[in-house]
This record gives C-alpha cells, sequence and structure tokens, in this order.
C-alpha cells in the first residue's frame, strides 16, 4: 500500500509538472489577414485552438490572471474601431468592445486584470478601458501622429506611448490621466520596452534605423544606437541584461548588451530554402529567458529561438500573416 501511494504521489507530481511546463509553453498569436488568433503549444508546434476576431487584427495583451485576452482589431482598407475579448480556458470569444469614434486601436497593456491601456491612431489618444464593464472608462489625448505602441510602468502609475508619424514617445500620468511630455527619439518611432527596473526606455526609430535610449525618470534621451535593418519591436529580457530586436527587412533578430549598449550577436530567421523574405515582426522572450519566439509575417510561421545556444531551434506554422503575440500565464 505504501509504494502504492508513493506510485500515485510521484505520477501526480509528474502530471502537474507536465501541465505547468505545457502552460510555460502556451502563447496566443494573431493572424492579420485570416482575422483569427490562434492558441499555441509553442513546444510541440502544435495548435491548440483558432478563434476568430474582427478584421486586421494587431496586438493582443492577456491579464495577469491569465483567463482572459484582448484583440486589437486595426481593420484593413476600412478602419477597425473595436477589441475582441477571449475567454482562454477553454479559448473561446466572450465578445466585442466598441469604441466608437476611436477608431485604428493598435498598442495594448494590461495594468490590471480589469484595465487595459489602448492606443487609437485615428485620434491620437490613449484610451483606458474597463474589460469587466466592456466600455471606456479614460481618454487621454497625444496631440501626436500615429499613436501606435504603448507600455506601462510595473507599478502602472506611467504609460509610454510612441508615435510613429511624429518620431517621439509621449509619457502619461495614469493616475492623474494627464499628458506629462513628448520625448523626439527619431523617425518612425514604433517599438518599445521598458527594462524590468523601470529605469530605461528604449526605443527603435524603424525610418531612422535608430534605437533611442531614454531615461524614464527624467524623460531625457541618454544615447542613440545604430540598427540598421528597420528595428520594429524590442524586448528586453526579464533579467534586463539583453534587450532582442526584431529587424524586418534584414530578416534577424539582433540581441544587444544592456549595459555595454552594443549589439553582440545577430541570428538570421529564415528557414532553409524559404521562397520569401520572412519579414519578422512580433517578438516574445519566456519568462525562463530560454526561448524568443518572433512571428514572421511572409512566411506564416514562428522562429522558435534558443537563447542559449543562439541559433533557431525549429519553426512553428501559423495563419496567414502572424504578428501580434502573448503569452499565457
Amino acid at each position: 500500500m505504501f509504494a502504492l501511494r508513493i506510485l500515485l504521489l510521484g505520477l501526480c507530481l509528474l502530471w502537474a509538472g507536465l501541465q505547468a511546463g505545457q502552460a510555460a509553453l502556451r502563447l496566443i498569436v494573431l493572424n492579420k489577414a485570416a482575422a483569427s488568433a490562434q492558441v499555441l503549444d509553442l513546444e510541440h508546434g502544435t495548435v491548440l485552438a483558432t478563434v476568430p476576431t474582427s478584421d486586421g487584427p494587431h496586438e493582443v495583451a492577456v491579464t495577469p490572471d491569465g483567463k482572459l485576452a484582448v484583440i486589437s482589431n486595426y481593420g484593413g482598407r476600412r478602419p477597425g474601431h473595436s477589441l475582441t475579448l477571449l475567454q482562454l480556458n477553454p479559448p473561446k470569444p466572450l465578445s466585442t468592445i466598441e469604441l466608437g469614434a476611436f477608431q485604428r486601436p493598435h498598442g495594448l497593456w494590461f495594468v490590471s486584470d480589469s484595465l487595459v491601456l489602448v492606443t487609437a491612431e485615428s485620434r491620437q489618444a490613449l484610451l483606458v478601458v474597463n474589460v469587466v464593464l466592456r466600455k471606456i472608462r479614460r481618454v487621454i489625448f497625444t496631440g501626436q501622429a500615429v499613436s501606435h505602441m504603448v507600455v506601462a510602468d510595473p507599478q502602472g502609475r506611467r504609460a509610454y506611448v510612441s508615435n510613429i508619424g511624429s518620431g517621439t514617445v509621449t509619457a502619461i500620468d495614469l493616475a492623474a490621466g494627464r499628458k506629462l511630455g513628448d520625448v523626439p527619439t527619431g523617425a518612425g518611432a514604433e517599438g518599445l520596452a521598458l527594462s524590468p527596473d523601470g529605469k530605461e526606455l528604449w526605443v527603435a526609430n524603424r525610418e531612422e534605423e535608430t534605437i533611442t535610449i531614454v531615461q524614464a525618470d527624467s524623460l531625457k534621451p541618454v544615447a542613440r544606437l545604430a540598427c540598421p535593418g528597420f528595428p520594429i519591436r524590442l524586448k528586453f529580457t526579464p533579467d534586463g541584461q539583453r534587450v532582442l530586436v526584431s529587424l524586418l527587412r534584414r530578416g534577424e533578430l539582433a540581441l544587444f548588451d544592456a549595459a555595454g549598449r552594443s549589439v553582440v550577436q545577430r541570428i538570421a530567421l529564415a528557414p532553409p530554402r524559404a521562397e520569401s523574405p520572412p519579414r519578422p515582426i512580433g517578438l516574445l522572450v519566456s519568462p525562463d529567458q530560454r526561448w524568443a519566439v518572433v512571428a514572421l509575417s511572409r512566411l506564416n510561421r514562428l522562429a522558435r529561438v534558443d537563447l542559449l545556444t543562439g541559433a533557431v531551434s525549429g519553426w512553428v506554422q501559423t495563419g496567414p500573416s502572424p504578428d501580434g503575440m502573448s503569452w499565457i500565464p
């Protein structure tokens, strides 16, 4: 009897470990050209679920508790004006949150389980949306052209919005609901990443092909780094030591040393015998810092990069034009 109990305990622990491992490797990816979202098992390269969205889904964010996902429906020829709210366990659409005149929603960032930040390009604004009540709680205008991506500090006190058309980043006091100021960074300011300690904001200026580093507390640019290849997305590793940058035109992933502010490696992302350039956009780093995942929009697949070896370890098939992604805790 004792041996049987030990065996059962071992099996339970093994199953719990497998479940935890699968959860840590689950992600959601958006297929812009198919108006759909897919939940993927990265380890096995399998699609666990496919759910519909509205036209032109661009970015996705998951609540801190891992229960819900919000998708910005950017639209195509006609501007989008809604968010799709998904339940994740099991994956299924819950509702559509209408944004009215606030068209071309794009960047997303959760500051709590109920409040998500949403950029609205058409109105040069940042929205605070309550996903429980399904309505806009606050509107903060940036006054800048093409307000595209957004990040917030870990405390949810301050947000930063990149403005492609103005080549700036707008800092916003979320508690007061007011704009703090605009920081000129460079032409085509798009990708944003805030260091884990909240001290540095890295901005990818795609048209200028540079990265500007901004001191978060003073909002002063402190460095500008060359980054050829159309830098479009950035991610810090959780320990803050590396910054990963997807290079759209070069089809590469660049790894920067955050302290040294220099490139330490470039990783080619095209699979063997690829018929077209990969066009990497969306970018994730796993919480354990082992993996990076890059959405290859032209090839309809994800590249899984082993950050220990610095090489692509495999590809995962997606729908057409994958872009925005988020881990599912």
